[in-house]
């Protein structure tokens, strides 16, 4: 061998060496150890063509096919195979996958130049020979020139329609609660390759929509979507999977390639989910002060909570309130928050156990976050009849959305009960006290230059009224503590005759005229008790009121009270004829002292009995003199016990103004009227006003509450303990005589209840 050819061979070695390198680079499995002798195709005339080069018999196509069918496709020119195999390789790559698919795709066709084709795209591919493959293809393409087309056409073919991959994404629909992946399979460029058949499998939190965990499906020319649904919250994953074409490398004598089957190429995409979502309720009271006999409004927003999820969309959550009222102004900063899992009930329980029992109740319905409603307080639980405030004092809401309340799809969604707090600043209103005013003036008629006063009894204010300083926080203002008292005059000075026409009549005092003016204004604490006006009593300041009717006509006591953020504003009536006082004009000849006294109307009562056990009647009397009119009647009333010490007049009936016509034919002492018979259930005082009304309704005659005579004690009933049986068949008490003086004075005593008892 001379040099030359030494360095031929030489470069010939290293282009093997390369070319198996590169075979090697593309070879990822392990060789398979196998013995098996192809049967020859190389004659048959289906399976591939036959030409001669150099003396050698060359043949393109299919060389052989194995026990399993599987035809064989020479990838070493330079060697003449002997049909043995001895093992085998997985090839990768794109190229390898190309081409299997081809081998599976045409396996059974019995064309020789379609197998040509395929035996050249092998050689071209993957000849560990490229030297002398480029030889002999040469000679083979001269032989057969359609055969380069034909491969060309193949491996376009193999460009379009081999699956080498499969691409799978997820598009949430409704947040992290469902959504759907889209599968599809790709060719060597990334197009859609359709037809082929995939599988997907989904694991974690979420299902398809059927239920499953799996299915199969198969490609198209664009991607394909399959839904998925939340089951619970966490994360999911979605694997697809294809089959895709492989070509084993067979080593022998000469190196072989064929279809190896298919191995799986797949694609994962995970993705969270959550199907449950925490929603919120927030509220504020439409109105922050509201007066007794108002509707109570409240006005209510959905939202979500802080990493709560996502409102299940169009999901109808139905929202309860519940209204308490009456609660003390000092619990305002005292809020009650429900507890981590607690349930509505519970909550509403709990409050039950301190005390605070609902009064009205409501419903709010949502579909989203961010939806505003304005609820009204109803007087039962799904009732439509409003409820209207009646107990004074700080009012609240609480809200909440109970699983117990909700749609059994709704509750799918909704895991724990979501409530608001008792006492939030938000949902804290006032519900203003009504305060009652009765009062009584001293003299009902009297005349020109005398004194006149009046007595006022305050109800209904709240007992520490006056010394709540406010309350930024809720919005409510300080106390407002004065009450004012103003006396009105009305008349004509000129002609007093007709004094009548000018009597007061209506709820609102006049403006001023000649004949009506305002004689003064006085303030007084805006306090429950007695007010004494007039007469040298004090007012608010400590000065001493005196007012003087220097005018024949009407005068009116007014009492009024503006208002603030705890008390409804209120005043008496102008035409009240309980504070109104007749003045007359002094005579221009006086008569005497009985004539005055004979035309004067005056009452004088007196209960019967003055003391009474718990359930015994009593009533009361009254003896009207002076110059009776026709028509006139006495309003009794009878208050509840009180206990010593306590103000009389502010607090609940026995009788409730009942009037009694006049009886001036019973004797001389002067008219008669009896009270109804009545009974108290409970010990204590009862104190009894008696009034002389005209039949107009002017008052004539009055007393204050407490006189002598009208107050009717009330005592718990006295048992007697039962004596033993000492063989006297007498009804006397046995007397048993005591040593100690105390004992001797138990036993009078003993013996003086006795003797009370039988008389």
């Amino acid at each position: 061998m001379n040099a030359r050819m030494k360095r031929g061979a030489a470069m010939f070695a290293a282009i093997v060496l390369a070319m198996a390198l590169a075979v090697v680079a593309v070879l990822t499995a392990g060789a398979a150890t196998e013995s098996e002798t192809l049967t020859s195709t190389v004659f048959n005339g289906d399976y591939s063509l036959r030409h001669v080069s150099n003396g050698r018999n060359l043949f393109l196509g299919a060389i052989g096919v194995d026990s399993r069918g599987r035809k064989y496709y020479c990838v070493e020119t330079s060697q003449i195979t002997d049909f043995r195999i001895t093992g085998s390789t997985r090839m990768t790559g794109d190229d390898a996958a190309r081409l299997a698919w081809l081998l599976d795709a045409y396996s059974d066709t019995k064309d020789a130049a379609t197998h040509a084709a395929l035996a050249l795209l092998a050689h071209d591919h993957h000849d560990v020979d490229v030297a002398q493959w480029k030889v002999d293809r040469a000679a083979l393409v001269e032989r057969y020139p359609d055969v380069p087309a034909k491969a060309a056409s193949l491996w376009d073919e193999s460009r379009l329609r081999a699956p080498v991959s499969v691409r799978v994404s997820n598009e949430y629909a409704d947040s992290l609660r469902s959504g759907a992946v889209s599968v599809s399979v790709h060719n060597v460029e990334g197009g859609y390759v359709e037809g082929v058949p995939y599988r997907l499998v989904l694991k974690g939190g979420a299902t398809f929509e059927d239920g499953e965990s799996a299915l199969s499906g198969v490609s198209g020319t664009a991607a394909k979507s399959h839904a998925w649904t939340a089951l619970t919250r966490g994360t999911a994953s979605v694997t697809a999977a294809i089959d895709v074409a492989r070509l084993d490398w067979v080593d022998g004598t000469q190196d072989l390639v064929r279809f190896g089957g298919n191995h799986e190429a797949s694609a994962v995409v995970d993705f969270d989910v959550r199907k449950d979502f925490v929603p919120t309720i927030r509220t504020t009271v439409s109105d922050k002060v509201v007066d007794a006999g108002d509707v109570v409004d409240d006005v209510v927003t959905s939202g979500m909570a802080e990493d709560g999820g996502s409102w299940k969309t169009e999901m109808r959550l139905d929202a309860q309130g519940w209204y308490f009222e009456g609660i003390a102004v000092e619990d305002r900063g005292k809020p009650i928050h429900s507890t981590e899992g607690e349930s509505a009930k519970d909550f509403l329980d709990r409050l039950a156990e301190e005390g605070y029992e609902p009064s009205g109740y409501s419903t709010a319905s949502f579909t989203a976050p961010g939806q505003i409603v304005t609820a009204r307080a109803m007087t039962t639980p799904g009732g439509s009849v409003p409820y209207t405030a009646k107990a004074a004092g700080i009012g609240t809401w609480v809200w909440a959305f109970s699983r117990e309340s909700l749609s059994a799809q709704a509750a799918e969604y909704v895991t724990d009960d979501v409530v608001s707090s008792f006492l939030d600043v938000s949902e804290t209103l006032s519900v203003r006290s009504t305060v009652d005013v009765r009062s009584v003036v001293t003299e009902h008629t009297t005349v020109e230059g005398s004194e006149i006063s009046d007595t006022i009894t305050v109800s209904g204010f709240p007992d520490d009224h006056g010394d709540f300083a406010g309350d930024s926080a809720i919005g409510l203002d300080a106390d407002n503590p004065d009450a004012t008292v103003s006396v009105w005059w009305a008349g004509d000075v000129d002609d007093p005759d007709n004094n009548e026409d000018y009597r007061p009549q209506g709820d609102e005092v006049p403006q001023e005229d000649d004949h009506h003016r305002l004689i003064g204004t006085w303030m007084y604490s805006a306090r429950n008790g007695v007010i004494r006006v007039g007469g040298g009593a004090p007012d608010a300041s400590g000065e001493a009121v005196t007012i003087t009717a220097e005018n024949s006509g009407w005068y009116v006591f007014v009492w009024s009270f503006a208002g603030d953020d705890r008390v409804a504003p209120t005043s008496s009536s102008y035409g009240d004829a309980w504070e109104r006082v007749r003045v007359w004009p002094v005579p221009e000849s006086p008569s005497s002292p009985e004539d005055e006294t004979a035309k004067r109307v005056e009452i004088v009562t007196s209960v019967d009995p003055d003391s009474v056990d718990i359930g015994e009647g009593f009533l009361d009397r009254a003896t009207v003199t002076g110059d009776v009119p026709d028509g006139a009647v006495v309003r009794f009333t009878a208050y509840e016990a009180v206990d010593e010490g306590v103000d009389p007049g502010l607090n609940g009936k026995l009788l409730d103004g009942v009037e009694v016509p006049l009886d001036c034919a019973q004797g001389a002492e002067g008219c008669l009227a009896v009270s109804p018979q009545t009974r108290s259930s409970r010990a204590g005082l009862v104190y009894w006003s008696a009034v002389v009304l005209s039949s107009e309704g002017d008052v004539l005659a009055s007393h204050e509450l407490g006189v002598p005579g009208e107050v009717v004690t009330v005592r718990e009933k006295y048992d007697a303990p039962t004596l033993a049986a000492a063989g006297s068949s007498s009804g006397a008490p046995v007397v048993v005589a005591v040593a100690s003086g105390v004992g001797g004075v138990l036993i009078l005593l003993a013996v003086f209840r006795a003797r009370r008892r039988r008389r």
